[in-house]
């Protein structure tokens, strides 16, 4: 989650000779679609924000003319849904906060709730752990070595959470400089998405729109005598969530949320824009399918309701 911005910037929809083409899969005017993740299956699940609490919600078979759209029960505790993360296959743990335009965040309200698909259509939400120190919550990942054990960014207070979902214990994994915002210009939002790769801890910071990593131990905190690493910066006016893909590639996928394009950075560091299209303005989040159809598809939310496929065949 990035801060809002009144105007998107307009966006030409003339492709370049570099940009990849994006089609919509679902669009839902006046939803504010903030993260997701892709299940076993391949259907999408949805996190929401603002309408008038936090929503989740399941596109099944996208981009096929049987795709349906359906609401899940989600906590109506807090008014967003963030991150999420598959913690055992098709179950699922849900980043949950309050969220003001004007503060950034809620103290106090802030929890994890898992989701199990294991178990019929409608699983209900379970409380995982409160984070009562906690003020915005924004990506969440797994430790591979430990998948019970989530990290969760908090976007304002510059560090990343450390929450145990099977003892409901909660402490700071990861807190460097480089996590933080400058709150000069009022609330401002530092560390935005983290995925846990190759043994290090990466994130974009929304303020800077520069992706880091630091060494992560198999227990989910930064090595010892570990040091942040400066991967990329973006020339953006911002850097909402990311993903590493197709399948085992190291090209990390950024969404710039208001600037309303898609980047690709490389192993070396260059980024550039690859998807510059109205579709994507307000691109919030992006994960890879996971069938066989659409391995190599890139699907991209976006603030303004929709669910975009991106080929990203075709710029091989």
């Amino acid at each position: 989650m990035a801060r809002p911005s009144l105007t998107f910037r307009l966006l030409s929809l003339l492709a370049t000779s570099s940009a990849l083409t994006a089609r919509p899969v679902a669009q839902v005017p006046g939803t504010w679609f903030e993260n997701l993740a892709i299940r076993l299956n391949g259907n999408i699940l949805l996190t929401t924000c603002y309408s008038p609490s936090a929503g989740l919600r399941e596109l099944s078979a996208p981009g096929l003319n049987s795709s349906q759209l359906r609401s899940h029960p989600a906590p109506q505790s807090v008014n967003c849904l963030l991150g999420i993360t598959e913690t055992t296959p098709d179950v699922f743990v849900l980043a949950a906060s309050n969220v003001s335009f004007s503060t950034g965040g809620e103290r106090g309200a802030a929890a994890l709730f898992a989701i199990n698909f294991n178990h019929g259509l409608d699983p209900q939400p379970a409380l995982v752990a409160s984070l009562p120190d906690a003020v915005l919550l924004n990506g969440a990942a797994s430790v591979p070595e430990n998948l019970h054990v989530v990290l969760v960014a908090d976007s304002i207070l510059g560090q990343a959470w450390r929450v145990d979902t099977r003892t409901g214990d909660v402490g700071v994994g990861v807190r460097v400089p480089e996590m933080g915002a400058d709150q000069n210009d009022g609330p401002a939002t530092g560390i935005n998405g983290l995925k846990i790769r190759g043994g290090y801890l990466w994130w974009t910071n929304s303020a800077t729109t520069t992706l880091y990593k630091i060494r992560l131990t198999p227990e989910g905190r930064a090595a010892c005598g570990a040091e942040v690493e400066r991967v990329a910066v973006l020339s953006a006016s911002v850097a909402d969530d990311f993903v590493f893909g197709p399948g085992d590639g190291n090209v990390a996928w950024v969404a710039t949320n208001r600037d309303g394009r898609v980047f690709s950075v490389g192993p070396d560091g260059n980024g550039e824009p690859v998807v510059d299209d109205a579709l994507v303005a307000g691109a919030s989040a992006l994960e890879f399918g996971r069938t066989e159809r659409d391995a190599k598809t890139l699907y991209v939310t976006t603030v303004a309701g929709n669910v975009v496929a991106v080929d990203t065949a075709s710029g091989s």
